[in-house]
């Protein structure tokens, strides 16, 4: 009875491996699958945040521009309605008129370029 006993001890030994080295893999590869899984996390969001800053970079420069053109329009309408100065050059006179009126023009441009980029 003892033979017959131990004939099956073998193969149990050897099933109880192979189902254990197959849990082990399975748990290896979960483990690895989690790990990837954290790391396309990580980059996702590391691209976002990126992607976040280029956004607000984009967005100030844009601001700039406009404020530049709201600044150039100012000028434009002095060059356009002021007196250059004889013997010197780029130097205007205006009156109190035109200098409000370019006021005007550059303060609606400001707005303007606030609605947009703000």
């Amino acid at each position: 009875m003892k033979k017959e006993e131990n004939k099956y001890i073998v193969p149990a030994i050897i099933l109880a491996v192979i189902i254990g080295g197959s849990f082990m893999m399975v748990q290896f590869s979960k483990q690895k699958s989690i790990e990837k899984q954290v790391n396309i996390k990580i980059e996702a969001e590391k691209e976002l945040q990126e992607q976040e800053i280029l956004a607000e970079e984009n967005r100030l420069l844009g601001l700039a521009m406009c404020y530049d053109e709201a600044e150039e329009a100012w000028w434009e309408y002095i060059k356009n309605n002021g007196d250059e100065v004889a013997d010197k050059e780029d130097f205007w006179e205006w009156n109190k008129h035109t200098g409000n009126e370019a006021d005007k023009i550059k303060d609606r441009k400001i707005k303007q370029c606030n609605v947009m980029y703000k």
